[in-house]
């Protein structure tokens, strides 16, 4: 009784928070051509280098990056522009470092965000599962039954067709592929929801439309914390980069003057600079 009770509550709040019409596929059909929205990652000079002017709607998007490499405030930026514009969105919590006040710092209206912190399955003393599982002739490892209940989550909450996007924490060296990669993929194109995976190696989302890649960087003599981000997929050109500047885990979108927000800008053809 108590669980159904608890499950009538949320959806009773999803339907007050969430809009009149359920998100529409993002992608639209023009002659032969499949025209997808771009999503703004809240950043300007990031949107500019990314093919779309933004994240592809509708698909999964990587952000890669070992830790403190600025992934993380850049994935909060993106869930507090859609929550801004009054949308829904979760977070599939894999790593238990989800921080709700951090969170609200960044702009994220906690009232339009739902988190999910799925049970993951304990390794047994010989690497497997408690069940014992085997696929493909090789024992089912935790890595494997921590990404399918991530990936699974993620996968109910794009199907219910609520929430515009939904980021997935991914614990370390835990890879996205074959089966889970290919169901998000599915889930996020037929109902138009965005989906957003971290990871801390480029390329461990099988799949992905567009994959960034984060790595902290410091110039000589600043105090000021930057992040490079480089555009490996998705990107205008062949691997396109940013350098901003953070302030408080929010990257600076402001024009560039005494201390610049985009400190170093290359595109193919171009040389790199510096203001």
């Amino acid at each position: 009784m108590a669980r159904e009770a608890t499950l009538a509550g949320l959806r009773s709040s999803m339907q007050r928070l969430a809009p009149a019409k359920a998100p529409a596929i993002q992608a639209e059909l023009h002659g032969n051509a499949l025209a997808i929205t771009p999503v703004s990652s809240g950043v300007s000079h990031l949107d500019e280098v990314l093919a779309l002017g933004g994240l592809p709607a509708g698909r999964v998007s990587e952000i890669a990056g070992p830790m403190s490499s600025g992934k993380t405030g850049l994935a909060l930026m993106l869930l507090a522009e859609q929550t801004r514009a009054g949308k829904l969105v979760a977070i599939v919590d894999g790593t238990g470092q989800f921080y709700p006040p951090a969170a609200a710092a960044m702009g994220i209206d906690l009232r339009r965000a739902l988190l999910i912190a799925p049970t993951l399955i304990a390794p047994t003393s010989d690497g497997a599962n408690a069940s014992g599982a085997k696929r493909s002739g090789r024992a089912r490892t935790c890595a494997d039954d921590q990404v399918a209940a991530l990936a699974r989550a993620a996968e109910i909450i794009a199907r219910s067709r609520s929430f515009s996007m939904v980021l997935i924490d991914l614990p370390a060296n835990c890879k996205v592929q074959s089966k889970p990669a290919r169901r998000l993929r599915v889930a996020a194109q037929a109902t138009g929801t965005t989906i957003v995976m971290l990871s801390t190696r480029s390329g461990d989302v099988e799949g992905a439309a567009a994959r960034i890649e984060a790595s902290p960087c410091q110039a000589l003599g600043s105090k000021t914390r930057r992040t490079q981000f480089r555009i490996a997929k998705g990107g205008l050109g062949h691997c396109p980069s940013v350098e901003l500047s953070c302030k408080s885990h929010r990257f600076d979108n402001s024009p560039p003057l005494a201390v610049a927000p985009v400190l170093c800008r290359t595109l193919p053809g171009t040389e790199t600079s510096r203001p």
